[in-house]
């Protein structure tokens, strides 16, 4: 809804003031009559106070905007896996715990030296 300014006891220029008051306290709806201002510097006064509500109208709605993606994105990065969940109930030195891995029991394999080596290479698996 658009608030205009427009009563006959109010002389123009107190009209752009009050026009101006409104929208400095939040009302950007608020506009002067520029068809009720008598001189082309009333009009251009209260033109531009009507274009200062519309920017300011523009201005917090792109604010909110920012505001709601900003929400969003803090709401995005604030979840919580459930893998990490369900890790902190393991006990501190469990290897699992400490490596982010399933548990699983080392197997031992003894590697057949070669010809050209002169010592022999043990591999650790996890099965």
């Amino acid at each position: 809804m658009v608030k205009f300014l427009n009563q006959i006891s109010e002389t123009p220029f107190v009209q752009i003031t009050e026009a101006a008051k409104l929208v400095s306290g939040g009302v950007t709806t608020a506009r002067a009559v520029l068809e009720a201002m008598p001189t082309s510097e009333a009009f251009r006064a209260a033109e531009a106070v009507n274009a200062l509500a519309d920017k300011a109208g523009k201005d917090i709605a792109e604010m909110k905007k920012l505001e709601r993606v900003r929400s969003e994105f803090l709401e995005c990065i604030a979840r919580t896996p459930h893998a990490y969940i369900l890790d902190s109930r393991l006990p501190r030195d469990s290897p699992r715990r400490r490596f982010g891995g399933q548990r699983r029991e080392p197997k031992v394999c003894r590697a057949r030296p070669s010809k050209h080596q002169t010592s022999q290479h043990i591999t650790i698996r996890f099965n």
